[in-house]
């Protein structure tokens, strides 16, 4: 089937350039909206903490804080009338803000020196209450006093400065190195350009399946790191194997457009199968109920789709159109790959298998093995650098006021009048953990209570008090639902930890279908899912060890909170799923067209490993210079996907694909083609295209 498209491609290679174009500039110009239409998508719904919150906003309004405006003098305290005086006033004309729902006062140090307002927004979600407080966030300030913002939608603020600003620094600096790198592997302008074509391609198209997504369904701004990275890792990975293919048949003496054609049949397929393969992987998150996590689903598989269509259009039309202008000198007959480091390690693997299989798959264990203490977690303001404005200010209420943690549980009663809700939270202050529980607002029948921790809402032991007092007895003839940030963080682990098995499983099983659909294996299959499952655990278990125990935090510049945020490691399931699955099959599958065209399994494993292992080397590199921007972030939710995917990409770029899958193939023997013998339904042959089927070519295009 790729013969045959390709073939239409190259002879319809003007007309195909020009829709490209022009979906290029449409998508680009359609898709820049999509920035607009994404939300924070930290949202669990149909959790309990999803429940008590809506519930409470419809009985009692929003009670939520918002926004902490802390107040502070090393001079005066807040009995001053220089203190006192300016804050109730500054208080009173926040109450007349049209963005301003609730402000509530009464919070005083310990010393006295320092107060803090809390704040409640209007606003019915996340991005309605962010632009609210972007308007209204100069309105805090208060002369002669030292003014500082926290709560969510300022932490949340603030991290959207650090983060938008670290990455087009560091973008502006790798990205240009990214297109010197390109430059240097496929020594040709025209080249590299018509890889960063079809990436360019890839990401608009992405971005404009995105926004129309959203218009349809709740899309996390998140969705935008998935789709960078894969929208330049794939298609990148694409072009270098393609484009590699194309010369191979270029140096055989073959002219451009058969060339072209044959590469199409043979590495044309595999990058559409394995394409497929990680299409219908990605498309397992779809079945999470996290809106963040579901995201990373739609902008994954709408990006690899449309790399794998990029790769199958837009590319060999431009290298029709390039004709021998791809290649950095002019062809001369020989075969690639059969020299030099690559061809020795090849060799090395070759003659001693269990020698690189053995340690290599001993090491990815060793580095798994912190995963098994994995303690999953929240983000807080830890995620800002130290001395951050919002940061000093949850640390410092934590610290020097005595209601203990800036974000409460709020518990709702329903069916409870004024003398149970008293009776309840009395118990609650018995409770360890608990610092304080303000009095409860009644009204109709229900009650709220707002429950101040001693530990943090992201922490394990808030986390655990959560369960406590969802297990305490309800009182009589009344419902309680627990809510706040710690309940959502428990809430979102706990669906996690239901749903993940499902995912991973469904994962599992379209992997192994879209590698025996590619190789015609079925030990190839399970080979395959064995190995990307230990680099998966090996990029797991280095993510875990570094972030969760904080060995390196000096270095890398974050703060340890002893856990591990619960989102971010499906992140890095998701891209490392993608990559490892596009790299292990475009190299096996070379390996088993070797295998058909030689009928000897040694020397198809090795002639394999000699020509892709280059490339897709190459790419690794590249792709781990595309994501080292997000690992030079300041913002530590950030700075763990880059890491993550800069661990995961290496692992598999170092040990898995050059040691652990040659090493694996050559233990098994003939066996790896059981049960058909890899042919199924074999791609042409890697010979020239018949005279009947070459297409017409420009002569001065092809010369």
């Amino acid at each position: 089937m790729t013969g045959s498209m390709g073939r239409a491609v190259i002879r319809l290679r003007r007309l195909v350039i020009t829709v490209a174009a022009v979906l290029t500039v449409a998508g680009g110009a359609w898709g820049a909206g999509m920035f607009d239409v994404l939300t924070p998508g930290f949202t669990n719904p149909g959790g309990e903490a999803e429940r008590t919150t809506e519930r409470i906003e419809d009985e009692f309004g929003r009670r939520t804080w918002d926004v902490l405006a802390l107040y502070s003098s090393s001079d005066l305290t807040v009995d001053d009338p220089g203190f006192a005086a300016p804050v109730a006033a500054k208080a009173a004309e926040l109450r007349d803000l049209p963005e301003v729902a609730r402000v509530e006062e009464p919070f005083v140090s310990e010393d006295r020196h320092a107060r803090y307002l809390a704040v409640t927004l209007h606003g019915a979600d996340m991005t309605t209450r962010e632009d609210a407080y972007v308007r209204i966030a100069d309105a805090f300030a208060v002369p002669g006093l030292t003014t500082l913002l926290g709560g969510p939608e300022a932490i949340l603020d603030e991290v959207n400065d650090h983060a938008d600003g670290d990455l087009a620094r560091s973008q502006a600096i790798t990205m240009p190195l990214l297109l010197l790198l390109l430059l240097i592997v496929l020594r040709s302008v025209p080249a590299a350009l018509a890889s960063l074509a079809t990436s360019v391609l890839t990401l608009t198209g992405a971005f404009a399946v995105t926004r129309l997504i959203a218009g349809f369904t709740e899309v996390s701004t998140f969705t935008v790191n998935i789709i960078m990275i894969l929208g330049l890792g794939l298609p990148l990975t694409h072009a270098l194997l393609l484009i590699t293919r194309h010369r191979e048949h270029l140096a055989t003496g073959a002219p451009p457009g058969e060339a072209l054609a044959g590469a199409l049949r043979t590495t044309g397929r595999a990058i559409a199968l394995s394409g497929l393969t990680v299409a219908l992987g990605l498309s397992c998150l779809l079945f999470f109920p996290q809106p963040f996590l579901r995201s990373m689903g739609y902008g994954g598989v709408a990006t690899t789709l449309l790399a794998t269509a990029a790769a199958l259009t837009l590319l060999p039309a431009l290298l029709a159109a390039l004709g021998h202008r791809i290649t950095p000198r002019p062809p001369r007959p020989g075969r690639a790959g059969d020299s030099g480091a690559w061809a020795r390690l090849a060799t090395g693997v070759g003659r001693h298998p269990a020698r690189y299989a053995l340690p290599s798959a001993a090491l990815l264990l060793l580095l798994a093995a912190p995963v098994t203490g994995a303690v999953f977690g929240g983000p807080d303001e830890r995620v800002l650098p130290a001395g951050t404005d919002s940061r000093v200010v949850a640390e410092t209420i934590r610290a020097d006021f005595p209601g203990g943690d800036p974000e409460p549980l709020h518990i709702l009663l329903s069916g409870a009048g004024p003398a149970a809700a008293a009776e309840y939270a009395a118990r609650l202050e018995q409770l360890d953990g608990v610092v304080a529980a303000a009095p409860p607002e009644t009204a109709d029948g229900a009650a709220v209570l707002r429950v101040h921790t001693r530990d943090a809402a992201t922490s394990q032991e808030t986390r655990e008090l959560v369960g406590t007092i969802r297990d305490l007895p309800a009182p009589a003839g009344t419902e309680v639902l627990v809510g706040g940030a710690a309940a959502e963080h428990s809430d979102i682990q706990a669906d996690i930890g239901t749903t993940l098995p499902l995912v991973l499983g469904l994962m599992a099983a379209a992997l192994l279908a879209g590698t025996y659909l590619t190789l015609r294996s079925l030990p190839l299959s399970a080979q395959t899912l064995v190995t990307t499952a230990l680099s998966l655990a090996a990029s797991a278990g280095v993510l875990t060890w570094t972030f969760q125990d904080g060995p390196l935090s000096g270095p890398l510049g974050f703060t340890a909170t002893g856990s591990v945020d619960a989102l971010r490691p499906v992140l890095l399931l998701a891209v490392v799923f993608a990559v490892s699955t596009t790299c292990q099959l475009l190299l096996l599958s070379r390996v088993r067209e070797e295998w058909l065209r030689t009928g000897d399994h040694g020397t198809a494993v090795t002639g394999g490993l000699r020509r892709t292992l280059p490339v897709t080397t190459a790419a690794a590199l590249l792709l781990m210079l595309a994501v080292s921007g997000f690992a030079a972030n300041s913002v530590a939710m950030v700075k763990i996907i880059g890491m993550g995917l800069l661990i995961g990409i290496a692992v598999e770029a170092l040990l898995v694909r050059p040691l652990l899958a040659p090493a694996t193939l050559h233990l098994m023997g003939r066996a790896t083609w059981w049960p058909d013998g890899g042919r199924g339904a074999a791609p042409p042959g890697p010979g020239p295209v018949t005279a009947a089927a070459r297409p017409r070519e420009d002569p001065k295009e092809t010369a």
